[in-house]
């Protein structure tokens, strides 16, 4: 049995498990048999595009569960977890469908808030102009950077350690990597054990998911695994909550 103090956690950007039963059913049971205690997706897709009932279905062993009231068209969020969830709260950035979930997560007589986290996406056209596709990005990159602003003040006002997980569609060399993870670890430099990407069709070149944790938690193993079912690879991290929190 592990110890009371272990939080195993999968974050994922699921492509929406490409608008596909049987893809969804192979995408949780990889992930079901890590038997994490916290799973946070990313592009959950729309309920009348893949039933968030048959979602919710694939997580049996999960019994709190969260997910974005306002149902957009794409890019919806859903936290599952075996332990109990409170203040729950969601931020929807302006103009944008991109957003994130926060909630405080009681693990064992231990409490920690989690953010489940995707901010802006570049949303280039591959058919415009290359004069086009800069604007977009140099659009996209400033609304990115205020919504860092944005989660780097909700994790400053937090009372209790923070993980903080998703996609955040930049590069370590980003202001929005910068300002986020300040104060925190960064998961993947902690215990990583090799130079990965985390986008797929990227290779290994292009890192832009991130698990960050309080200086709180012990971090024992973090991977990033390659699957057939998304554009990006799962995040995999084994956590050890301090236990004097």
């Amino acid at each position: 049995m592990p110890d009371s103090n272990q939080l195993k956690l999968v974050c994922w950007n699921a492509e929406g498990f490409r608008l596909n039963k049987d893809t969804l059913a192979k995408a949780i049971h990889s992930i079901r048999i890590l038997q994490p205690g916290i799973v946070c997706l990313q592009e959950r897709p729309h309920t009348n595009l893949l039933a968030w009932d048959t979602i919710r279905a694939a997580f049996p062993d999960y019994p709190y569960c969260i997910v974005n009231s306002r149902e957009d068209e794409i890019l919806n969020l859903a936290v599952f977890s075996r332990w109990p969830v409170g203040n729950v709260q969601e931020y929807y950035f302006p103009d944008s469908y991109n957003k994130m979930l926060q909630a405080d997560i009681r693990m064992i007589g231990q409490t920690f808030r989690l953010f489940n986290v995707h901010l802006q996406t570049t949303g280039m056209n591959e058919s415009s102009s290359m004069k086009d596709r800069l604007q977009t990005m140099r659009h996209h990159a400033i609304r990115r950077n205020r919504q860092a602003d944005l989660l780097a003040n909700a994790i400053a006002e937090s009372p209790y350690p923070v993980i903080v997980c998703g996609d955040f569609n930049d590069t370590p060399a980003s202001y929005v990597y910068r300002k986020i993870s300040r104060s925190l670890q960064d998961c993947f430099l902690q215990a990583g054990r090799t130079w990965k990407g985390s986008y797929q069709r990227w290779g290994d070149f292009l890192r832009i998911d991130y698990t960050l944790c309080s200086p709180a938690f012990q971090v024992n193993c973090y991977q990033l695994v390659s699957n057939p079912w998304s554009d990006h690879k799962q995040q995999h991290c084994v956590l050890y909550l301090d236990k004097r929190y």
